[in-house]
């Protein structure tokens, strides 16, 4: 990768971003971003004009979130649609999670640990049943930001990772902010 997020290589073999992109790392990225990066699009995002975040299409009151304050930098950035989010992976030499094969994941196939890099990395493996947590079961009250609170620094929440050797150190599967996948 050139920068962002430090990777964590999974047992099945495919590496996933320990944290949640920052709001840093995307203004970063966003601050080095070229006409040619919107140009460059795939075709699904032949719309897309802009690569700042907004949160108007989903709460046209909410307030302007970008560009982050000084203490929000480490907070993930939130209000980013797919295609900005596919532009910043691929800006970052990296891709959204999809097939652990590679591509794109088939609509029917996001809950499949076999298939889904997401979603095997949020159950471990499968190892954790879909209705536990990253952790595993039961569940436990502030181990995740549970959404009772806003978006809170990445990485922060300790106990929100796997207790599975292979899987710990990929934090925040659950809960703080969603997350986009390369699925149709």
């Amino acid at each position: 990768s050139n920068s962002g997020s430090e990777m964590a290589l999974l047992p099945l073999g495919y590496c996933i971003d320990r944290t949640e992109v920052t709001q840093v790392d995307y203004k970063d990225w966003l601050d080095k971003t070229t006409a040619s990066t919107l140009e460059n699009q795939p075709a699904e995002c032949s719309l897309n004009k802009k690569f700042t975040p907004d949160c108007s299409a989903s709460n046209p009151t909410s307030p302007t979130l970008w560009p982050p304050t000084i203490s929000m930098l480490d907070h993930p950035v939130v209000c980013v649609d797919w295609c900005d989010a596919y532009a910043y992976c691929a800006g970052m030499g990296k891709r959204l999670c999809g097939n652990i094969q590679g591509g794109s994941l088939g609509i029917n196939d996001y809950q499949d640990a076999s298939i889904s890099q997401w979603y095997a990395a949020c159950t471990s493996g499968g190892i954790f049943p879909p209705t536990s947590f990253p952790y595993g079961s039961p569940y436990q009250p502030n181990y995740c930001n549970d959404g009772t609170q806003s978006a809170v620094a990445v990485g922060s929440k300790l106990q929100c990772q796997s207790t599975i050797t292979g899987y710990t150190g990929v934090y925040d599967l659950s809960g703080n902010v969603a997350e986009w996948e390369d699925c149709c």
